[in-house]
């Protein structure tokens, strides 16, 4: 990734946060070429993952559009604007979380960030918020089985704390099981029932409440299929 200054880095951070509402599409215009093209999701994170800068420069409330401007090395390859798409019905917002509720979380440009501004991990917990907050509008919290919500939790947090490729990873010990409990709705029990199962699986450890992921990548595997759960039973 190709970051010139603190206030880059900012910008990208505060393009992860309009991802809360990621358009559909948006129209684009090569620098170069003066070619309009329609730049989609996977796209878009193409230009992202392939070390592509995208410089937030404002929001026009009044048209419900946001002006980008995707830089290589410093040089323009186009800008655009993201037009957000309202989300009226159960279908589209269900889509929107199995396609695209992790973006705003788990991509490379956002956890980059998070790594060199340890003050933002408190974001991470309100992006969090609002992540259940999608699944309650969608009413899937009531159908998904207790220990693919924890496990879900657990990914997205350790995610933000960067998922070293070796190690475990020692979560804030604002992370407990009562936050989680609280965050969710759900009653202790189940949870604790949940992180003894973790643990004995050894994906988890717990000391003194301070939770340890032992296993990301087997957190990270099971919970890649997590839009596959919908239709499960929430007692499982």
């Amino acid at each position: 990734m190709l970051y010139k200054s603190d206030q880059e880095k900012l910008d990208i951070y505060r393009m992860s946060q309009l991802l809360d509402n990621f358009p559909n599409y948006c129209f684009f215009e090569e620098v170069k070429s003066k070619k309009r093209v329609t730049l989609d999701v996977d796209t878009y994170l193409y230009y992202i993952h392939s070390g592509y800068f995208v410089n937030y420069l404002g929001v026009q409330e009044e048209e419900k559009r946001t002006f980008v401007a995707i830089l290589h090395a410093g040089d323009d390859v186009g800008m655009g604007n993201f037009f957000k798409i309202e989300r009226v019905d159960y279908i589209n917002e269900l889509q929107a979380i199995t396609n695209s509720s992790l973006i705003k979380i788990d991509k490379e440009f956002f956890i980059s960030v998070l790594e060199q501004h340890e003050e933002l991990i408190s974001n991470v917990f309100v992006k969090i918020q609002q992540e259940l907050e999608y699944l309650r509008r969608a009413q899937i919290l009531s159908i998904i089985p207790i220990e693919k919500y924890v496990k879900y939790m657990l990914h997205l947090f350790s995610k933000a704390m960067g998922m070293p490729s070796g190690g475990e990873i020692v979560l804030p010990k604002e992370i407990t099981r009562r936050y989680l409990s609280n965050l969710s709705n759900i009653s202790m029990t189940p949870i604790n029932e949940t992180f003894s199962k973790l643990e004995r699986d050894g994906i988890i450890r717990e000391d003194d409440g301070v939770i340890s992921i032992l296993d990301h990548v087997l957190l990270d595997e099971e919970v890649s299929v997590f839009s596959s759960v919908v239709g499960g039973n929430r007692d499982a």
